[in-house]
């Protein structure tokens, strides 16, 4: 038995005339009433009685009749899951993230596309810099949120947010009281950093910074993500270099001060393939696009 099959049983349902179903399915009626039987003949049932007046569905028919619609109903809307996934409707992101994912920008960026987009599934991934882009370079990823500088021409990159570089201590510090934190006064601190495996345009905004200002940073602890950074700051192993943002993701028992001027300024960037993309992608950039432009006007109430 095959859909068009159940397309013929319908027809003839639907017209009780074998004529005018025919030509409704644009063939003509001896090839219609001989699939009709063969159809009878495969279920062991009389779908139709046929006189040389009339045509009625049997109750074994009918039945018949009510699921083949069903059965018809289904098959048409799976055939088009292929055009909705390629329109974006439906389908998956995966998506990396560099700093906490319930931070102000990610949790309106998150709300405002699966509201938009309910059907399609989202899979974040807390990852580094350096994995993120490896993971776009070879479709493990299909966004990234990542921490500039990044220099990459199979990338295309979006500025989300552009803030100054601040210092993460402990509360009670020495440096806390102080309204901006010298570089020459945070070289006397042992420091908390990003290897610069993990995030090399991070590292290298701070080291040119220093280099800048004659100073050396002493580190004697690495962490590969901002949560544990905050936790080893907590816990008074030292101070860290972090961009003024991680503020909505402080935890008790640190403060972030800001640093004496001038101040390396960093950028969170939304990262993806460059060239021909999924629709689904360009939905996303579209929604991160449309937040930042309105975060640019005055306000003009909060997003519920």
């Amino acid at each position: 038995m095959e859909l068009r099959h159940l397309r013929y049983a319908v027809a003839v349902a639907e017209e009780l005339h074998f004529g005018r179903a025919a030509a409704r399915l644009n063939i003509s009626q001896p090839p219609l009433s001989q699939q009709i039987k063969q159809l009878e003949e495969e279920l062991g049932i009389q779908l139709f009685r046929r006189t040389k007046r009339q045509v009625q569905l049997t109750e074994p028919g009918a039945l018949f009749v009510a699921d083949a619609r069903i059965a018809l109903a289904q098959a048409a809307y799976a055939a088009t899951i292929g055009d909705r996934v390629k329109q974006g409707v439906r389908g998956r992101l995966t998506i990396g993230m560099v700093t906490p994912a319930d931070s102000i920008v990610f949790q309106r960026i998150l709300r405002r596309f699966g509201s938009a987009h309910p059907e399609i599934r989202i899979v974040l991934r807390s990852m580094t810099t350096a994995d993120q882009l490896d993971a776009l370079r070879d479709g493990r990823l299909q966004l990234g949120f990542t921490s500039s500088p990044i220099e990459d021409k199979s990338l295309d990159f979006l500025t989300v947010l552009r803030q100054p570089l601040a210092v993460a201590m402990p509360e009670g510090h020495r440096l806390a009281k102080r309204r901006r934190v010298s570089w020459r006064a945070l070289a006397l601190e042992p420091h908390i950093l990003f290897p610069r495996h993990v995030s090399p345009g991070h590292y290298d905004l701070i080291a040119a910074a220093c280099l800048a200002r004659g100073v050396a940073l002493n580190v004697v602890h690495e962490v590969d993500n901002t949560y544990t950074a905050f936790a080893m700051v907590a816990a008074g192993l030292g101070v860290s270099i972090v961009p003024a943002f991680a503020r909505e993701a402080l935890r008790s028992g640190i403060l972030i001060q800001d640093l004496e001027p001038p101040v390396p300024f960093v950028e969170l960037r939304l990262a993806y393939r460059a060239g021909a993309r999924p629709h689904v992608i360009d939905l996303f950039v579209t929604t991160v696009k449309n937040i930042m432009m309105e975060t640019r006007k005055p306000s003009s109430g909060s997003e519920r």
